[in-house]
């Protein structure tokens, strides 16, 4: 049967009309050869104007070149080729035109044109959809994945979960050929039991491999969903944990740091929550808890333990000081209780708030420490240290009463050789007044050692800071021990370096203590040769002089053996020396005291037979000053106390009598009282100028008198009468009492007649 090119117009228009289709008849070159369609209005460009045209000349390049590559397929032997374009007129709008050759031998091709707008517009729906649950995918934390029975994946969305690096997708593989070898057997048995089952499985978790050949943690929740026509298949819900298993380890390897260093600290340790409740403890607490209570404890244990006395008392103190804790506070408190065998207890107990990352307070961090022995010690030395303050107390208030009843009876004996020094004049009088006064100095030196020595120790020197002039004080110091040193047909020289300043800043009383000390030692223990001070700068600073002091003497000398000790209290080089020269043994230690006081140094050289160096530094302030003012001393002829009314309050007669005497001869009106309420009454009655103040007398002592004269109903007719203490206590915590109970100045026994008499006059002015 002989093929046509054409069909019948009839036949043609009724297939047409059927299919909706317009249809196209083309050469091979893409020249329109006719068109066929039931609707004209169907097409953009009138049918006439089509017949005869080629594709480019009626489409834009683009299509034009697409439907060429159409007609080339199909001639070449594709069956049918198939292009898709927009409509030039409404942009959602879509045609697909089918090419194929009209019959194998022709040259023709047949085009039928489709409208398949809506068919797009769904395959458009489909895709945007597909491209937002993707797009949920890549934003989700979670990855997607679909298994057949096998294992084989379905879907996955790994591909876009950047830790794992995949850029292509997984569907077709086996999910095991992904999953770290120690863990795909339990991975295959694990999905073996969850297909069996409908529902959820899991959550487990395996290692699953990246393209770097590295892997990392996932988190699987499985869901068995082959029932599912649209699924068929096991969905695998998994989470990237690799970050939160890195935590894990890391925070169990800081737990287990932080257990060792819990466990090896000296201190017990427990932490609880913000319920009181335990949520760490080292091994030392739940032995403590064991020793204390009998008791084990665990975590997530109350803190606050019951069952015997012991517990309920430790509880009551421990609740209130966690929840002080818990208001934010840091704090330690000493804590005692007692173990099951009776022993003390006593801790040292800290406690620490717990914080959180917003600073939020969750729990209390409590430490203590067993510090039972060091507080028993502590409580001994205290002890022993408050027995050494009574015994340092006895002491000193039995010296206070010794330097009364020595320096009292003294103070008489030197007053009266000083009065009858004054009156005979007969030479063998004079010797023995001369004896008598130079066993009482004698005796008063010993006893201002003793009371020295006792300040010293006990740590009551006052040092002063005074400007000074040195030069001065070492020119005195000559005079008095040239003079001694001539008795004894001794040279004396004090050498001082031109560059040593003449005033400085420092104690100077305590300075001529120590030089009288070593020139009165180098002196007593020399009986020819020459006895020598030198002075010269050691160092010097800016604001700061170091001196030294060198007194060598060509005496008696030291035996090395002995050098190591003179400086000990009660010592000295030779069992015989007191009986020979006297002393206590006490001119050496406080001397070595007191330079240490001042912050300096003392050494010693000496050779037995050869004589003895010692050589004092001392540290001095620098100081502008170029003078020092002196107060005038009256002499003789100028002690004149005419019109002075003085009440001399006394219960010694022979004190009484000296002071009396010594009144007289400055013409002064007195009247004694011999004690202080006896004074009281005489200042009830009387006006006088100044009352000389006894202070240890029977039925009042001059303390209690003074208290009532300066009191507030005082009896007396002048409560602000000028008041002198005239004392054997030489102390300065005396002076201080004296001055606090309302006297105006202080003397010690034995006085000075010039001391007494400035005093009184600056005080009757």
């Amino acid at each position: 049967m002989q093929q046509t090119d054409t069909l019948p117009n009839e036949e043609l228009l009724a297939l047409i009309t059927a299919t909706e289709d317009l249809v196209f008849l083309m050469s091979s070159s893409g020249e329109i050869l006719n068109v066929w369609i039931s609707n004209e209005e169907q097409l953009f460009i009138p049918r006439h104007e089509l017949i005869g045209k080629t594709l480019y000349e009626v489409k834009p390049a683009e299509e034009a070149g697409k439907m060429s590559d159409a007609i080339a397929a199909v001639m070449n032997g594709e069956p049918v080729a198939y292009v898709e374009y927009p409509s030039p007129v409404d942009t959602t709008q879509y045609f697909q035109a089918r090419f194929k050759l009209l019959h194998p031998e022709s040259e023709k091709i047949v085009v039928s044109v489709r409208d398949i707008s809506a068919q797009k517009a769904e395959q458009d729906a489909v895709k945007r959809n597909e491209a937002k649950y993707y797009k949920l995918i890549q934003n989700s934390q979670d990855l997607i994945t679909v298994l057949d029975r096998n294992g084989i994946i379905i879907f996955d969305s790994f591909s876009v979960f950047s830790p794992f690096g995949f850029n292509e997708k997984l569907e077709g593989r086996c999910v095991f050929d992904f999953i770290h070898p120690d863990d795909v057997n339990d991975a295959r048995e694990t999905f073996a039991r969850a297909i069996q089952k409908c529902g959820t499985y899991g959550p487990f978790e395996f290692r699953f491999i990246t393209t770097d050949n590295n892997y990392r943690y996932i988190e699987v929740i499985g869901n068995n969903l082959f029932h599912e026509s649209g699924i068929n298949g096991y969905v695998l819900n998994s989470r990237d944990v690799t970050e939160r298993r890195k935590m894990e380890e890391n925070l169990a390897q800081t737990n287990a740091r932080l257990n060792t260093i819990l466990e090896s600290t000296d201190s017990v340790i427990f932490a609880v929550d913000n319920q009181l409740r335990y949520i760490a403890f080292n091994q030392q607490h739940k032995q403590v808890i064991k020793q204390l209570y009998d008791a084990e404890i665990n975590i997530g244990d109350l803190c606050l333990l019951k069952g015997n006395a012991n517990a309920d008392a430790d509880s009551q103190w421990l609740r209130p000081h966690i929840e002080k804790a818990l208001n934010g506070e840091q704090f330690s408190e000493q804590y005692e209780t007692k173990l099951l065998n009776g022993n003390l207890l006593i801790t040292d107990v800290s406690f620490n708030p717990i914080h959180d990352g917003q600073g939020k307070i969750t729990g209390v961090a409590v430490s203590y420490k067993d510090i039972t022995q060091q507080v028993i010690i502590n409580r001994e030395l205290e002890k022993a240290k408050n027995e050494a303050e009574d015994a340092a107390r006895a002491k000193s208030d039995f010296l206070s009463n010794m330097s009364h009843e020595i320096r009292t009876p003294i103070n008489a004996i030197m007053g009266m050789t000083d009065l009858l020094l004054e009156r005979i004049h007969d030479n063998e009088s004079l010797e023995y007044l001369r004896s008598i006064k130079y066993s009482s100095d004698n005796l008063l030196v010993v006893i201002n050692d003793i009371l020295d020595f006792s300040k010293i120790e006990a740590g009551k020197v006052n040092l002063e800071y005074i400007d000074f002039n040195l030069y001065e004080s070492l020119e005195a110091i000559s005079r008095i021990f040239g003079l001694k040193a001539g008795e004894k047909d001794l040279a004396y020289e004090c050498a001082i370096d031109p560059q040593v300043p003449r005033f400085v800043k420092g104690d100077p009383y305590r300075l001529n203590q120590i030089l009288l000390n070593l020139i009165g030692n180098a002196i007593k223990f020399t009986s020819k040769g020459h006895v020598k001070l030198q002075v010269h700068i050691q160092n010097e600073t800016t604001d700061k002089l170091l001196i030294e002091f060198v007194i060598s003497d060509t005496g008696i000398g030291i035996p090395e053996d002995k050098i190591a000790t003179i400086f000990e209290s009660f010592t000295q080089a030779y069992t015989d020396i007191t009986r020979r020269f006297g002393g206590t043994g006490l001119g050496l230690a406080i001397t070595q005291k007191l330079t240490a006081l001042m912050g300096g140094n003392i050494a010693i050289e000496s050779k037995l037979n050869s004589g003895s160096t010692f050589t004092v530094t001392l540290p001095f302030g620098k100081t502008a000053a170029t003078e020092i003012p002196h107060q005038d001393k009256q002499t003789t002829k100028e002690r004149d106390l005419s019109h002075t009314r003085v009440l001399i309050v006394e219960d010694n007669p022979l004190n009484q009598l000296v002071i009396k005497h010594i009144l007289s001869s400055w013409k002064a009106e007195f009247e004694v009282a011999s004690n202080g309420q006896e004074a009281i009454n005489l200042l009830t009655q009387e006006d006088f100028d100044i009352v000389l103040m006894d202070l240890q007398m029977p039925e009042m002592s001059g303390y209690e008198a003074t208290q009532l004269i300066r009191s507030k109903n005082s009896p007396v007719r002048n409560p602000l009468v000028p008041i002198i203490a005239i004392t054997a206590d030489a102390f300065a915590e005396t002076r201080r009492r004296v001055l606090e109970k309302g006297m105006n100045d202080f003397i010690s026994k034995p006085f000075e007649k010039d001391e007494l008499y400035s005093k009184i006059v600056r005080l009757c002015k």
